[in-house]
């Protein structure tokens, strides 16, 4: 465990210290099953999105044991993305599918 806040807190330094500007939030679903379990089981779940006039592009990237996950992006509305981001960007049945495999 304390290998991981380490991790964190160097990750974090070299972010805040690089020439390209990033941005984290930490970001808590609304809706329980099976993000909630999904967010406490993996070590992270990043939303990568692009916003343009059309909607906001998005796809999830799950890190868990070493191993990264990404999903399929996919195009949704702004106002879905700003209520959910997370339920929004990775349909329930992935989530799932993914959080099965955190208990294998």
């Amino acid at each position: 465990m304390k290998y991981k806040m380490l991790l964190s807190l160097i990750l974090s330094i070299l972010l805040l210290n690089s020439p390209v500007q990033a941005s984290q939030e930490k970001l808590y679903s609304a809706k329980k099953y099976p993000y909630n379990l999904l967010l406490s089981k993996t070590d992270s779940v990043k939303i990568i999105y692009t916003k343009n006039k059309e909607g906001i592009n998005c796809k999830v990237e799950i890190n868990w044991q070493n191993e990264v996950m990404t999903t399929q992006q996919t195009r949704v509305s702004k106002l879905e993305f700003n209520k959910e981001p997370l339920a929004t960007c990775l349909p329930r049945k992935k989530a799932k599918i993914i959080l099965a495999k955190t208990f294998e």
